[in-house]
């Protein structure tokens, strides 16, 4: 089944890249590229998107409200950016982002962040994990309501896909299987009550289950 994408992105040598590198992949479709505020929202508001790739700068703009275009429209929003500061990845994270890949990221791995995307995942670089953890420790301390219910091997897995990494380097670092970190995160996500990484990472930082320093 083929992913709609669309790219959105005012640099033109990163928008060809990124074009590039999603077009390579045989079930991922680029169906429009955008490199204003005014010709991303057009684009997303034309349809026929699953998945759009967005930029929070493009030029003098602000891209945030495009993400909310997105949940308005039943759209996938997946940021890659630049900005990698706390504000900015609260911030999208908040305005319905389902994923925060950062641009110093390699770009064989956008295919994989985008197939994570559009089945419900959440993928988080590990250079702005941190920024989002940390505001979530900052929010609420803390409570122990979930840590009796994880296995130590699902906590481990929590903690990777905290940390960014995808599920076939889970696998690797895991020492097992990419259909069993699949199961893994099932039964994360029914022990804990949610239905993304997201959801996943913000339960299992108020819970004490993931813990950051600094």
């Amino acid at each position: 089944m083929t992913i709609r994408v669309a790219v959105i992105e005012d640099d033109a040598a990163t928008l060809a890249a990124v074009r590039e590198a999603v077009a390579a992949a045989e079930d991922l479709h680029v169906v429009g590229v955008a490199s204003t505020f005014t010709e991303g929202d057009s684009l997303i508001a034309a349809g026929g998107l699953d998945v759009a790739l967005i930029d929070l700068r493009l030029g003098d703009d602000d891209a945030t409200p495009l993400i909310g275009h997105c949940r308005d429209t039943g759209v996938r929003a997946l940021v890659l950016s630049a900005l990698g500061d706390e504000r900015s990845v609260v911030t999208a994270i908040a305005a319905g982002a389902h994923g925060y890949v950062a641009k110093d990221a390699p770009l064989s791995q956008l295919a994989d962040a985008i197939h994570q995307v559009d089945t419900g995942g959440a993928p988080i670089s590990p250079s702005v994990a941190r920024h989002l953890l940390r505001s979530l420790r900052d929010q609420q301390a803390p409570t122990p309501a979930g840590n009796d219910t994880l296995s130590p091997r699902e906590r481990e897995v929590l903690r990777a896909l905290a940390s960014g990494y995808t599920y076939k380097e889970v696998a690797q670092r895991c020492g097992i299987s990419y259909h069993t970190v699949v199961d893994y995160v099932r039964s994360l996500y029914r022990k804990l009550e949610v239905h993304s990484r997201t959801e996943a990472v913000v339960a299992g930082a108020r819970q004490g289950i993931i813990s950051i320093d600094g």
